[in-house]
């Protein structure tokens, strides 16, 4: 019944209060019963007063048929994408030749940007340069227009709320990053983890 939920964080003088929205795709009559159930799950999580409330919200009904569940955005004019300097970055427009994760055509990693070079032998120190390339690709899908485009914020809202200002790098980014800069054998890579923060 609750398609997903958002958080924002008010303060009123001293005292803050963390208020979730839930948002339902029908009208639900165990609003009551599900408050005390939501309270006590979200309680250890949020410090201070919590505050619930119910809005009704309308399902996207998205065409079986379309590749990759791809819903067409808005049509973004891409001026200026740093790592590409010949003006030629990957397209969010070309739907049918679209990859299945980054949604760009080609993908982002058949096409990458000039700075994914270089590779290191596995490494405990090697999350450093990960890290560092994430946050260039992070720049370049913003400026490709990703981090907006309807089909990714309903993957999104999977692993996260829409409004959380991490973002969900794709599975092709994050296989060819941790390809080139590995982990040994022994030590775990860490996986998405949401920021807590609206």
């Amino acid at each position: 019944r609750l398609k997903h939920t958002t958080r924002m964080k008010r303060t009123y003088l001293s005292r803050t209060t963390t208020v979730i929205v839930l948002q339902c795709t029908e009208d639900c009559a165990l609003h009551a019963d599900l408050s005390s159930d939501i309270l006590k799950a979200v309680g250890s999580v949020y410090k201070g007063r919590i505050d619930l409330s119910f809005e009704r919200k309308k399902v996207l009904s998205v065409s079986k048929t379309a590749p990759h569940d791809h819903i067409p955005g808005p049509s973004v004019k891409v001026t200026a994408v740093k790592g590409y300097p010949n003006g030629d970055p990957p397209s969010l427009d070309k739907v049918d030749e679209a990859c299945p994760h980054c949604l760009c055509a080609p993908c982002i990693i058949r096409r990458p940007p000039d700075f994914l070079v270089g590779s290191a032998r596995p490494s405990p120190t090697n999350h450093a340069k990960r890290y560092a390339l994430y946050r260039q690709f992070w720049r370049v899908l913003r400026d490709i227009g990703l981090w907006h485009h309807p089909s990714y914020l309903m993957r999104k809202r999977l692993h996260t709320f829409e409004a959380d200002r991490r973002e969900v790098q794709p599975h092709c980014v994050i296989t060819e990053v941790r390809r080139r800069y590995p982990n040994p054998p022994t030590i775990p890579y860490i996986d998405f983890h949401p920021s807590f923060i609206a």
